[in-house]
Parts: C-alpha cells; sequence; structure tokens
C-alpha cells in the first residue's frame, strides 16, 4: 500500500512542477467572430484574427481565406510558425465561414460553388 501512496504522490508533485513551471502556450492573438447575412439570407461568420502586437493605429494586410470551417487551425497555425521565425509581416486575417455542422457546411459549400441557371453551350 505504501508503493501506491509514493506513486500518487510523485505523480501529484510532477503536475504542481508542470503547472508552475510549464511553458505557457498564449502566443498573444485575438480572433472575434461577426455574423453577416447574404442577400438571400445565408449565414456567415467572419473569424477575423488580429496579430499579436495589434494597434488599432497601425494599417495592417488583410488575407482572405474560405472554408474557415475546416482551415482556420491550419492557416493560422503555418502563420504562426512563420511568425515566431520572424519570417512574415504581421496580417491580419478574415476566415469566412458558416454556422452549422459538417453537414450544414457541406450544404452551404455546395449552394456557393454550384453553378445555377447555365445556358446548354454547343461544341
Amino acid at each position: 500500500m505504501t508503493n501506491i501512496k509514493l506513486k500518487i504522490t510523485v505523480i501529484g508533485f510532477l503536475f504542481l512542477f508542470l503547472n508552475v513551471f510549464g511553458q505557457k502556450t498564449e502566443l498573444g492573438y485575438k480572433t472575434k467572430n461577426y455574423t453577416v447575412y447574404s442577400e438571400d439570407k445565408d449565414e456567415y461568420i467572419l473569424k477575423i484574427t488580429f496579430p499579436r502586437n495589434y494597434n488599432s493605429d497601425k494599417e495592417y494586410k488583410t488575407l482572405y481565406y474560405l472554408d474557415a470551417y475546416w482551415l482556420a487551425e491550419i492557416t493560422l497555425g503555418s502563420y504562426t510558425i512563420l511568425d515566431l521565425c520572424n519570417y512574415v509581416e504581421d496580417v491580419v486575417f478574415v476566415g469566412i465561414s458558416l454556422n452549422g455542422t459538417q453537414k450544414d457546411w457541406q450544404k452551404q459549400r455546395d449552394m456557393d460553388f454550384t453553378p445555377r441557371n447555365l445556358e446548354i453551350l454547343d461544341f
């Protein structure tokens, strides 16, 4: 029984040590979500991510990307690596997404990217 108490004590100290001396993972990027509606009343989410040292008095380049439902993490993750190495300048990201599930995303994507009312072309 003493062996189990020792293991629990060691694990407890390990968690305490990691919480006190662990690395801080907050990088300082701020993301705000805004809801907008199209003329057809379709609901979209704009995911706007600001640089780590954002200053409202400064002008920034803007990068717009679609499919933020799927691509926000990989887009911002790739940028973060380059930013931490000082390979890129500060950029404001605007991801265009929707509010809903994967099924809702697929339905909206089909509506957005499937041509409608096409005239038949003669070849």
